[in-house]
């Protein structure tokens, strides 16, 4: 009876032995090759399917990459005054419809937070549009010339546009927006669409005599990354304060005003050189064009953070100042330990190095070696 039973089952138990053995041996193997499969899958799906807003190569810092975009220069030569040429036009940006809706919400919203809390609405200062530039050469001369053209707009322009391309124009279409609109797979060696470009940036590197780097927090006032740490010469181009006798803007005269209000420093008294720009720009988070640079002080930093303490103009755009010694280690070390930092920033930081020390391949690896892990983008602050 026994030998009959066992004859019927033995099929059986032998199967589901080998069956146990077999998921022992191969369950590992077959998982990893699903995992491997699924990644292959997202990453195809990334490179089809994903939404582009600009097109163009954005910085990569170690393996970070930033919302920005490097349009002109970084590679260590410093653009001469002549070769940043600036005009400007008269003629107005015609906003469209979308825009000019978001403007009546920015007006609205300003003066009702303003009312409710006692205080006088955002001043609607006045700005400059990017209307156009080109990136030319001279015969013979392999050296980037820049030339500009800007037009006049104001601050509740910029509030209708840069914080707020994101926000769904219309609630039954909420994938519908300014960047989606108008700024998908947008070359941005093109023309700009000013309409969008009121904001232009001017962001300084600060070196002092003792051979420290400065940076600035950000304070968690400020409308645009309250909190990022950052170089700490941050100015927008403004009207009639940056202009010159024909109305264009001078680079060279905003760095100064934000050397002075944001640090107290008079570049007719206290700079060894001027202003180098080294690098133009694109922050894509905000559509937002600017120059890159550095300067050199005569003050050290002791003396620097002691006019700042007695009070400056601006003291209040930045919770805290601090520095590192010009040498690529200290540098790297002081951006690892202070997160997150504003994109502009750190590409400052990174072309001021390769432009100072001459090492762009040292640099690079320097940061390579780090990383940044938290470069987060921000949500708008406009709830409009």
């Amino acid at each position: 009876m026994f030998g009959e039973i066992w004859a019927l089952l033995r099929p059986h138990i032998v199967g589901a032995l080998i069956g146990t053995i077999l998921t022992f041996v191969f369950e590992g193997a077959i998982k990893a090759f699903f995992r491997s499969t699924w990644r292959k899958i997202k990453r195809l799906a990334r490179i089809f399917v994903r939404k582009r807003t600009v097109f163009g190569e954005e910085f990569m810092l170690g393996k970070q990459k930033l919302p920005w975009i490097v349009i002109d220069g970084g590679h260590g030569e410093a653009y001469d005054p002549g070769d940043l040429e600036c005009r400007y036009v008269k003629e107005l940006v015609e906003l469209p419809e979308e825009v000019q809706k978001l403007r009546k919400i920015v007006v609205e919203e300003e003066q009702r937070q303003a009312s409710a809390s006692h205080l006088r609405a955002a001043w609607n200062g006045s700005r400059y549009y990017l209307h156009s530039f080109v990136i030319d050469r001279e015969p013979g001369d392999e050296r980037s010339r820049l030339k500009f053209i800007f037009g006049p707009s104001d601050y509740y322009n910029f509030l209708a546009t840069s914080p707020v391309l994101d926000r769904p124009l219309n609630d039954a279409l909420p994938g519908v927006t300014l960047r989606s609109k108008y700024l998908k797979d947008l070359d941005p060696w093109s023309k700009p669409v000013s309409f969008l470009a009121h904001s232009f940036g001017i962001n300084l590197a600060v070196i002092t005599r003792d051979e420290y780097m400065v940076f600035a927090q950000r304070s968690p006032g400020t409308f645009s990354r309250p909190g990022y740490w950052n170089v700490p010469v941050n100015e927008g181009l403004q009207r009639p304060f940056d202009n010159d006798e024909t109305g264009a803007p001078d680079f060279f005269k905003a760095a100064a005003r934000g050397l002075y209000e944001e640090l107290g420093i008079s570049l007719g008294r206290d700079y060894k050189e001027k202003p180098k720009f080294v690098s133009f720009g694109l922050d894509t988070q905000f559509y937002q064009f600017g120059l890159l640079g550095f300067i050199r002080i005569q003050l050290t930093l002791d003396e620097l953070l002691a006019i700042r303490a007695s009070g400056v103009k601006d003291k209040w755009e930045a919770v805290k100042v601090d520095a590192a010694k010009m040498e690529l280690d200290k540098i790297v070390s002081f951006v690892r330990d202070h997160e997150p930092w504003a994109p502009s920033g750190l590409v400052c930081i990174f072309h001021t190095l390769i432009a100072i020390l001459g090492k762009p391949i040292a640099v690079h690896r320097a940061f390579e070696q780090i990383g940044v892990k938290k470069i987060t983008l921000e949500a708008p602050r406009l709830s409009a």
